[in-house]
């Protein structure tokens, strides 16, 4: 019996289905728009800046909406005393590339360097006029000009962000001062904006990727990851990538591609989008009331918020899992279903003997994601920066440096680590390990990273390496110093450049290093590419009792 037109038939019917559920979700339903500045004028009358709080309030509880939203406040709300390394050695971030992160030039330093990670409003909004608000349209455009509202952001111009936003739409035309002028021709005759112009929708996986890491639900274009771009640092950080595609498929020279036959994602391959998952928590059809304040006798809540209501005021508090990294918004930790809230384990793993016990031992992900497939960091050391204030780093799962086309990807195997889940017990789950080395100083507040423009002062004062510098690290004796040679080995070297932060007013210069273990929750597989052989836990040389390189340099160590 010949079973094969039966097989083609429900694979060209699951293709057909995912299309449609693509499609039906970025139909816009949405009516006509009427975008207003912030006094409330048609903006082709005012030429200003359109305001998203005063446009969209029209409709929406903009107010409330900006008030409940951790993409907003970015931990704002949420400050507390810093260990050394905070804020963020690993990237410095958060006005530590600033002569004076303390102060208030810090705040504006941040809207610039991280804005193009940041939706707006927030920390944002406590500058003076040219901030930028809350930019809806980053989230709920198919398509919006996200250089544009990055370039108006780094030029100080953050009120135009929404509105460079939407250059692709043909509503406004940039100017050579950064502002923008509004093209009257392409609204409709009574002002307003329609939707085959402006087609607004629920936030796709394309809008999450803009700030989180390679994801897309796109089959057609091979999946490439440029490690250069700050916007994927989800991906470099974890090595996490949430497409449809086959691996095979991809535009990344990955070993044995040939063989790569799984997806990057089994939930983006069975057509999940990233607000599946990461839905608003007041969203009546996910909505479950938390087992903290629900009755013990009620078992389901059939008493939903009005879908209307829910238009007018949605959260912009997404569910979430735990983030190992660098924590914040902890009101919605664990918010998000876990896998055993879609996936009944028990009814299946026959093959596995003792399933409670490994079920109580492990977590999902320990089997699910067995590998990260593409690089993703090892080690970031901004003891010495280059030239153009880079620091030197390292990654695991590449030969070489995976910045360069012709680097051969082979992809790693995340270390476990005990995760305490949701009911309180703790599993083994996968992570990536990154590890950071940066200068601190005895601050009168306590340690603190020594500032990227003062240790650029201590190690090239007036723009020249400092003297003994040079002389100690040229082992090329051409006169300068490459990647190769940014490298505190050395303890004479270590203690020249402490002498000389310790004098410039940093004291107690000192390295320290820090590992920051980076959750891997998505690169999830089937059956077929999960862990299944028990000698990979159940041995000497196993990933449970195996090592984890953290770097091939520890720089400082002889100082």
């Amino acid at each position: 019996m010949n079973t094969m037109p039966r097989v083609l038939l429900v694979a060209l019917s699951l293709s057909l289905v995912s299309q449609n559920v693509t499609a039906a979700r970025r139909d816009s339903l949405h009516p006509p728009i009427l975008l207003k500045d912030a006094q409330g004028r048609n903006v082709l009358q005012s030429g200003q800046p359109l305001s998203t709080m005063v446009s969209c309030g029209e409709c929406h509880d903009t107010g409330v909406i900006a008030g409940h939203s951790y993409h907003v406040s970015a931990g704002f709300g949420e400050m507390s005393t810093a260990g050394p390394g905070l804020p963020y050695p690993l990237l410095y971030d958060g006005g530590l590339r600033d002569a004076d992160p303390a102060g208030p030039a810090s705040l504006e330093f941040w809207v610039r360097s991280s804005g193009a990670r940041h939706v707006g409003g927030g920390p944002a909004s406590l500058l003076a006029a040219g901030s930028g608000e809350m930019n809806c349209f980053l989230c709920h455009l198919p398509d919006p000009d996200n250089a544009a509202r990055i370039r108006s952001i780094q030029q100080g111009l953050g009120v135009w962000a929404p509105t460079a936003t939407l250059a692709g739409t043909g509503l406004a035309t940039s100017r050579p001062d950064g502002s923008w002028a509004w093209n009257a021709s392409a609204f409709a005759a009574d002002g307003r904006v329609v939707m085959a112009r402006l087609p607004i929708q629920d936030p796709s996986t394309e809008n999450c990727g803009l700030c989180h890491g390679l994801a897309g639900s796109d089959l057609a274009t091979p999946v490439f990851t440029d490690y250069r771009d700050p916007a994927l640092r989800q991906t470099l950080f974890s090595g996490e990538i949430f497409s449809p595609q086959k691996l095979l498929a991809s535009g990344l020279n990955l070993k044995d591609k040939d063989t790569q036959r799984r997806a990057w994602d089994i939930h983006a391959e069975r057509a999940l989008e990233c607000v599946d998952c990461h839905h608003s928590l007041n969203n009546p059809v996910y909505f479950a009331e938390s087992g903290e304040t629900r009755p013990a006798h009620l078992r389901f809540e059939a008493r939903r918020l009005d879908m209307g209501e829910y238009l007018r005021a949605p959260s912009h508090q997404f569910a979430r899992g735990h983030a190992s990294a660098f924590g914040g918004a902890s009101a919605q930790d664990n918010s998000m279903r876990r896998c055993e809230s879609c996936h009944d384990a028990e009814a299946v793993h026959d093959w596995l003997p003792f399933k409670l016990t490994h079920f109580n031992a492990l977590s999902c992900e320990a089997c699910h994601i067995p590998r990260a497939p593409t690089a993703s960091l090892e080690a970031v050391d901004w003891t010495l920066p280059g030239t153009d204030h880079s620091p030197r780093l390292e990654y695991r799962g590449a030969e070489g440096d995976p910045r360069s086309l012709g680097t051969l990807i082979t992809g790693s195997t995340p270390v476990l680590l005990p995760r305490q889940d949701v009911d309180g017990r703790r599993r083994l789950a996968p992570f990536n390990l990154v590890t950071s080395w940066y200068w601190t100083w005895q601050s009168p507040g306590g340690e603190r990273p020594v500032p990227l423009p003062a240790l650029d002062r201590a190690l090239r004062p007036d723009g020249q390496w400092l003297p003994g510098l040079l002389e100690l690290l040229d082992a090329n004796h051409d006169g300068g110093l490459d990647s190769s040679e940014c490298v505190l080995e050395d303890a004479a070297v270590t203690r020249l450049v402490s002498a000389r932060l310790e004098a410039d007013g940093f004291a107690q210069a000192t390295i320290r290093g820090e590992i920051r273990p980076w959750a891997l929750s998505h690169g999830v597989t089937g059956l077929a590419y999960a862990r299944k052989d028990c000698q990979e836990c159940h041995a000497r040389e196993s990933r449970v009792f195996g090592e984890a390189t953290l770097g091939s340099l520890r720089p400082g160590a002889d100082g």
